[in-house]
């Protein structure tokens, strides 16, 4: 007892000299508790981490697979697995591969560049290496006139991206073509090789059902889909099972072979057969191959490049079909395509743990035909090439999807698409896509349209399930199939004076109307400018509203889905106090307007609305019960709601409390967490200003893209039940890709007596009370580029 109070208070006089105990003091001090002297335990050594348990404990930095997130690629190196240290202290990099690209790889590729969003060829790249007709003695037997089909047939490629070499491994197979030779084409020089010849059959071609004669060195011709993989932490090309040659075209399936890239020879790997249209790629950090395939076409596989390939795991996944695979190491996700499906993704985690297959996209959703092969860009979208002419991007993280492809320049012949597979690669290093389809036609370049955006105004409006087309300047605006949509007087462009019964128009009700501005534009000719005067009331900036078309035919109702997309910009003076460049508070506080009682009010930008009945009859007004707002809350960060009279709130509540102050998210279900925080902390008043930090806040003097989805279930009369609706909105800053900031399922009561499904848009920058008394800066807005569709619209340029 004597001992367990002295140590005690031993502790108590540490805590009183403010010198908090160590962790040994404190584990001897209870360890009296247990009759063991305080003195005799201070003595003994204190007890280390246990190093091998694959545990990180205190004083370790890592410990066996227990690697706190590291790779090697985080260590600064290329490729390759990283392994902790026995002693569990230091990181060992020894089998990280550092390989930076050598000098002038890509240049030939980057001085031939075509125009931003269109295709080109690199010169002098066209194929001059293939096998002749009458080569050799044996050509009879292994068809060699055919030995385009080496590339033509379900081929796809391998690519070593950093020295620049490009290789076609053994193509053909079953009926096509027999010769197992190598190609190999050089960016750096800008030529190809032919690194093998074409070997004689073991045999006589047999034109049976069977297993035909194979090779005399090297694995058979086949058809290797996208299974050749390129494995750079040890330089050589592994090929996936397949079928190889026969002169029937039906043949048992072949081995794995594995080529290397320094003594250009293959190696049989007999262990595994039966790859079954595969879809394989490597992953760096785990020094791994990923394939979708096997006999029934259905399982996961993982194979060990260092313990050759040996089969590590495989896993069912119930998938069929043929299509490409590209692994996002940072993502940790390995995309793949199905033939007769569309776009999936399945995790794979650090520690190889596999998550559930999930859906991204259609191809129908896409727009893209089915078994288009992709790459994915600097940003992770997957960009896909038909072959042909056609180009369409998926963001993953978003769901939006865009069709790139070009509307002018040099154009690939489509005579041969969808059987690209690993063809289409992107290069960093340049930012461009390369692809063969006929290599006698050459390389072909695809660069992407500038920064990251997709497509312009006119490319988008030629989309599939566009119904309006705006541009908001002198251009009429377009209806279905591009038909040209005049306003009631007959002219084209924005209307030039103020209607209230017509399908199209601006009005003002106490300052000045919208008007055209041929100085600031997204695109196009001009835009439509909103000007907010000084001592103005709440609806002094005007109004613009349009029907989604001119015969007012076009409106969604119950069981539709239709998407809005416009461009929108704001002055600085509308955004910020302090517009100055040269104050120490320029664009800092962001500006607020007040209303005539005292409070605060903020900006609507939006409203979709049911369609007008029929010309001549009064036009349904804004404030009904179907209308859905975008408007601004505090800092002006994007928000929405529903309903005139029916207040529905696009707002979600967190669950939490902060100072009394109950939590909502006002941009749910997105990346982004845009909550309240009470200003300040006593209070719990909401002031402006006092968002959370990761809003997504409108700018100023920049054109931001906005997108609204309304997906409409059952119109529900009250507020009970499961919501059987849904409203997303997107948001992008100028030159960024739309962001999903929000995902709010809703009850839409539906039209009110006398009206119609939804069917107008209207603009403004309408201020709910506004002070008429209040002295401001002139605030300006512009809206351009107005798109509805029953498609998702993609980023624009």
């Amino acid at each position: 007892m004597r001992a367990t109070l002295a140590a005690t208070f031993l502790l108590i006089a540490a805590c009183a000299a403010a010198q908090l105990p160590t962790e040994h003091e404190r584990i001897c001090a209870l360890e009296t508790l247990h009759g063991i002297g305080y003195a005799e335990c201070l003595a003994a050594p204190p007890p280390g981490p246990v190093c091998g348990n694959n545990v990180i404990e205190t004083g370790e930095l890592c410990d066996g697979t227990a690697l706190a997130g590291e790779t090697c690629t985080s260590q600064g190196f290329d490729s390759g697995p990283l392994a902790c240290a026995t002693d569990c202290l230091s990181l060992d990099t020894s089998a990280c591969v550092t390989n930076p690209p050598p000098t002038g790889v890509y240049d030939t590729l980057a001085i031939n560049l075509p125009p931003a969003g269109e295709f080109g060829v690199l010169p002098g790249s066209a194929i001059d290496v293939l096998t002749t007709a009458t080569e050799f003695p044996f050509c009879s037997s292994i068809k060699c006139f055919a030995s385009q089909n080496s590339f033509l047939a379900w081929e796809g490629m391998a690519l070593d991206e950093v020295n620049g070499k490009w290789w076609n491994p053994a193509g053909g197979g079953h009926s096509d073509y027999g010769g197992n030779e190598i190609y190999e084409y050089d960016f750096a020089s800008g030529a190809w090789s032919r690194l093998t010849t074409p070997q004689p059959l073991t045999g006589a071609p047999l034109n049976i059902d069977g297993t035909c004669p194979s090779p005399s060195n090297g694995p058979p011709a086949k058809h290797t889909y996208d299974g050749a993989v390129f494995i750079p932490s040890r330089s050589e090309v592994f090929v996936v099972a397949g079928g190889g040659f026969c002169m029937s075209g039906f043949v048992s399936e072949s081995p794995s072979w594995v080529w290397n890239v320094g003594s250009n020879t293959w190696t049989e790997l007999p262990a595994f057969t039966g790859g079954g249209y595969p879809r394989a790629d490597y992953d760096a950090a785990r020094d791994r191959v990923y394939m979708i395939g096997g006999p029934n076409k259905n399982t996961f596989y993982e194979f060990d490049p260092s313990n050759g390939y040996s089969l590590v795991s495989s896993k069912g996944i119930n998938e069929g079909s043929e299509g490409t695979a590209r692994f996002d190491e940072t993502a940790r996700i390995l995309y793949y395509t199905a033939n007769n499906v569309g776009v999936k993704r399945l995790t794979v985690a650090l520690d190889g743990t596999i998550g559930t297959k999930e859906t991204i996209a259609t191809w129908a959703q896409m727009g893209a035909p089915a078994m288009a092969a992709f790459d994915l860009d600097a940003s992770g979208r997957l960009v896909f090439w038909d072959g042909g002419a056609g180009v369409y991007r998926l963001d993953p993280a978003t769901g939006m999807t865009t069709n790139l492809t070009p509307a002018s320049g040099q154009m690939p012949p489509s005579s041969n698409a969808n059987r690209v597979y690993s063809k289409w690669n992107y290069i960093d290093s340049v930012g461009v896509f390369v692809g063969i389809d006929d290599p006698r036609e050459g390389v072909w370049i695809y660069r992407p349209p500038s920064g990251n955006n997709a497509s312009n105004f006119e490319q988008r409006c030629a989309a599939d399930g566009v119904v309006l087309c705006d541009p908001l300047d002198t251009e009429g605006p377009y209806g279905v199939n591009g038909r040209v949509m005049l306003n009631p007087d007959g002219t084209q462009g924005l209307p030039t004076a103020s209607w209230w019964r017509e399908w199209r128009g601006s009005f003002n009700a106490c300052g000045p109307k919208p008007v055209l501005d041929t100085s600031v534009k997204a695109s196009g000719t001009g835009s439509l400018k909103f000007t907010y005067e000084s001592e103005s009331a709440e609806n002094c900036s005007g109004t613009f509203a349009t029907n989604f078309s001119d015969n007012l035919s076009v409106t969604f109702g119950e069981g539709d889905t239709f998407y809005v997309q416009f461009r929108l910009r704001y002055n600085c003076n509308f955004i910020y106090f302090d517009c100055d460049p040269a104050s120490p508070t320029y664009r800092t506080a962001r500006r607020f307007y007040s209303s005539y009682d005292g409070d605060l009010t903020a900006a609507k930008s939006s409203i979709i609305e049911s369609g007008d009945i029929a010309q001549g009859l009064p036009s349904v007004g804004a404030c009904t019960w179907m209308q859905i707002v975008l408007n601004h809350i505090e800092d002006h960060g994007v928000a929405g709601y529903h309903s005139c009279g029916w207040y529905e709130s696009f707002k979600e509540s967190t669950g939490e409390s902060f100072v009394g102050s109950s939590q909502f998210d006002w941009q749910p279900n997105s990346d982004h967490e845009c909550w309240w925080m009470p200003n300040p902390p006593d209070q719990t008043k909401k002031t402006w200003g006092n968002t959370g930090p990761n809003c997504f806040n409108l700018g100023a003097d920049e054109w931001m893209t906005i997108q609204v989805m309304t997906s409409i279930g059952e119109w529900q009369p009250t507020k009970s039940g499961v919501p059987s609706s849904r409203v997303k909105i997107w948001a992008a800053r100028e030159g960024g890709p739309q962001e999903l900031i929000t995902d709010h399922a809703l009850y839409l009561r539906g039209p009110s007596s006398g009206n119609t499904d939804y069917g107008k848009v209207w603009f403004m920058m309408f201020m709910t009370n506004k002070d008429a008394s209040e002295v401001h800066p002139t605030a300006h807005a512009w809206f351009d580029d107005l798109i509805v569709s029953t498609e998702l619209i993609g980023d624009p340029t």
